[in-house]
């Protein structure tokens, strides 16, 4: 029977052989590596055949992913990027490769509006689950004090004291651009 491997056959006059080769298969298994969930998406490659890497169908709050890595720690350079063309990843028959998503913080900007007052601040940069300190107040307007800021221009939002550290996820960094603190 030619269709089961590794067979001994007994060759009593003349035979004419072929050999019949296959190439060898191999899986790249997907890990979203986000710490919230184990999920992994598994794609079926074959050697010598070029293929591009299944889309990242991972999400992560408050980052952007950034590539895959061939471990799950992340030092510096992604080994892969999204969708990237590959081949021969392996040359071992079977053989399972794990790639691990790597995610980059997505970046918020703090605006500051003077709210009626005069002079200029430079916005300030964040990310997601990262603390910020807010800046100390340059605006100035006269016969008033500054007593903070507020996410409202009527002061009815939240507040915050000048250059206090401001609470990881309380702008919900990573779905807003920007945000704008109110004098």
């Amino acid at each position: 029977d030619m269709t089961k491997p590794n067979q001994t056959i007994t060759v009593t006059g003349p035979a004419e052989l072929q050999a019949h080769s296959a190439a060898n298969h191999y899986q790249i298994v997907f890990h979203a590596n986000d710490g919230e969930t184990d999920r992994t998406v598994t794609q079926d490659m074959v050697y010598d055949q070029e293929e591009n890497l299944i889309a990242n169908q991972f999400e992560r709050r408050g980052y952007q992913f950034a590539g895959w890595t061939k471990t799950e720690d992340w030092k510096q350079n992604c080994d892969y990027t999204d969708s990237q063309k590959v081949k021969n990843l392996t040359t071992e028959n079977g053989k399972v490769l794990d790639l691990y998503g790597q995610w980059n913080p997505v970046r918020t900007f703090i605006q500051f509006d003077s709210n009626g007052g005069e002079g200029s601040m430079i916005q300030q940069e964040t990310f997601y689950e990262s603390r910020t300190t807010l800046k100390e107040c340059e605006f100035t307007r006269d016969y008033w004090q500054f007593v903070g800021w507020n996410t409202e221009p009527d002061g009815s939002g939240k507040s915050y004291g000048d250059a206090t550290e401001v609470p990881e996820k309380d702008f919900g960094y990573g779905l807003k651009e920007h945000i704008t603190l109110y004098a």
